[in-house]
């Protein structure tokens, strides 16, 4: 909050809003917006985005019910509801998305990882209940924190159907079924999704142990990307995003 304080501290004409904000007086900014627009900006911030970052959620449903812009991006190309993900600030979050806030990779990225470093899961099963996920595909391995986890390829086609994915882990071998028959592979599911969804995730890990399998997928990735098939500027990577746990080994 030392940004805030600084911003108290100065003269400018448009720091009145910054002292009501301060003073949480909701009657005097009633007022202040009888003489103010309701969408202007403060040291390169909305009013609207300024009352997320200081979590005033009174202030904030005020400012919207006027006609705020929800999805205006500050001076550093945050939008309200990325802040208020990126603190973990539940109420406020929810109130932006009832109202149509814009759900963006920067939404999920710093609700993944937001302010203290940690996973903000409250934040990301609100994004969930909005249609984004991160999903981990695996048929062994501990589910890491922050991701929705699929054990087969035909959960995983059906979690796409639902969802838009930001972060996409995936294994290779995924076991067999009760006949003894070995599942179809994560190998399998990128050549479907190659085929078939060309926004596959915002980032793809592979955290694979099959170093054939990692290879195989990984070069059909970058191909299908070459080709136009899939996003060009989807980002993959050949190795996990988090350190592969199996706590049945602990046991």
């Amino acid at each position: 909050m030392i940004f805030l304080n600084t911003l108290l501290d100065k003269g400018n004409e448009n720091m009145n809003y910054i002292e009501i904000l301060h003073t949480n007086d909701l009657q005097k900014l009633k007022e202040y917006l009888q003489t103010h627009d309701v969408n202007e900006e403060v040291q390169g911030g909305s009013l609207l985005y300024w009352a997320v970052y200081m979590n005033n959620t009174e202030f904030a449903e005020l400012l919207i019910n006027k006609g705020a812009d929800i999805n205006k991006i500050d001076i550093h190309g945050r939008t309200p509801l990325s802040t208020s993900c990126f603190f973990n600030f539940e109420d406020i979050t929810s109130l932006l998305l009832e109202n149509a806030a814009i759900i963006d990779v920067t939404c999920v990225e710093r609700g993944y990882s937001g302010w203290n470093g940690q996973v903000q899961n409250e934040t990301l099963n609100l994004l969930r209940k909005y249609g984004w996920v991160n999903l981990y595909l695996d048929d062994l391995r501990d589910i890491p924190e922050g991701f929705m986890g699929v054990r087969s390829i035909e959960e995983a086609l059906d979690v796409f159907e639902d969802y838009n994915v930001h972060i996409l882990s995936l294994d290779h071998d995924l076991g067999t079924n009760e006949k003894g028959e070995l599942k179809k592979t994560g190998y399998d599911l990128v050549k479907y999704l190659c085929a078939n969804v060309r926004r596959t995730a915002n980032k793809i890990y592979l955290h694979t142990d099959n170093v054939v399998g990692r290879d195989n997928m990984y070069q059909t990735l970058l191909g299908a990307q070459r080709r136009g098939f899939i996003d060009a500027d989807i980002e993959v990577y050949p190795y996990p995003f988090v350190k592969n746990r199996y706590s049945w080994k602990e046991d």
